[in-house]
């Protein structure tokens, strides 16, 4: 990847959890979007950026004007001697060197949503549809992108609706598999938690944690790289977190999931910053539970478990500081 420039705190950054991964795959992925300047930011850069990129790996550019060096000046007569700072030079000491950071993946400003996605978010969707827990939240300042990258627009896609879209390719492409499909949506805000596909007014909903026994059986295998490995592999109690009074869709059609999601987004927080004319108050979370089971298995009654699992795609507040 060429080298290149990228405004400060223009990033938005990604991570990626999957329970249970295949063998010798990362569980956690972190992910970094670069967005290009706007026309007021590069009128206003004067063509320097606070940052460039070159790989996986973003690193602080620092200006000759802008670093300080340590000179030694001392009275002779006394022995003494004492340090004093000037800028111009280009031999920083150790306290001025500029900083870097490498992720697991790094995407340019020329980058599109979907690029993010195939290399990135896809693989969670497909763990999730064969039974992984995933989740992929997006954080970073207020107007570096991270709605955008969510939600997408009518022309450009974004996670939430390439997500649903493979979704259901999943299903329609599994004929021998029987899915059932639970669609929430929820607002963290000031930290309460709201369900905004309640009819009418916000309604607040309520989590808890409740403990269940865990009785299933591992079928993992330790010379395979399938995604049959699972955390449930060991008995006792585990934790489950609930929240009462959530209202849940079963969804058959990509279309009757994205109308919620429209709906929704109606109820959010939103306001005016000085980054960004919408910009959510709240932290957001679309949920899907999703439950499967072979057909043959329920047709002849066999024991085999219907696999459950949760896929959350968060977008975070943003933040000002």
């Amino acid at each position: 990847m060429a080298n290149g420039n990228a405004r400060d705190s223009s990033a938005t950054s990604a991570a990626v959890v999957r329970t249970a991964p295949p063998v010798r795959e990362k569980r956690i992925k972190v992910c970094v979007r670069l967005r290009p300047f706007t026309k007021n930011e590069a009128v206003k850069a004067g063509g320097k950026a606070a940052w460039t990129w070159h790989e996986n790996t973003i690193y602080q550019q620092i200006f000759p004007a802008q670093i300080p060096i340590r000179r030694l000046t001392g009275d002779k007569k006394s022995g003494g001697s004492t340090t004093s700072s000037s800028v111009g030079s280009t031999h920083p000491d150790s306290a001025t060197l500029p900083s870097s950071y490498s992720f697991d993946y790094l995407y340019p400003p020329m980058s599109t949503t979907h690029e993010v996605y195939e290399e990135t978010v896809k693989d969670a969707i497909t763990g999730a549809m064969d039974g992984y827990h995933s989740s992929v939240f997006l954080y970073g300042q207020t107007g570096t992108g991270k709605t955008y990258t969510m939600q997408g627009t009518k022309t450009d896609p974004g996670i939430v609706q390439l997500s649903v879209q493979d979704i259901f390719n999943h299903v329609a492409s599994h004929p021998d598999m029987e899915f059932l499909l639970r669609f929430s949506y929820l607002e963290i805000y000031n930290e309460r938690i709201y369900d905004l596909l309640a009819a009418g007014a916000k309604a607040e909903v309520k989590i808890y944690e409740v403990s269940r026994n865990n009785t299933n059986s591992s079928n993992s295998n330790s010379n395979s790289n399938s995604n049959n490995s699972r955390d449930s592999s060991s008995s006792g109690p585990v934790k489950d977190v609930v929240i009462k009074g959530l209202r849940e869709e079963i969804v058959v059609t990509m279309e009757h999931v994205l109308s919620l999601v429209e709906v929704g987004n109606q109820h959010r927080h939103m306001a005016t910053t000085e980054s960004n004319d919408q910009s959510s108050r709240s932290h957001v979370i679309f949920r899907m539970v999703i439950e499967s089971q072979h057909k043959r298995s329920r047709d002849r009654n066999l024991n085999a478990p219907a696999r459950s699992a949760t896929l959350n795609l968060i977008d975070l507040a943003g933040s000002e500081s």
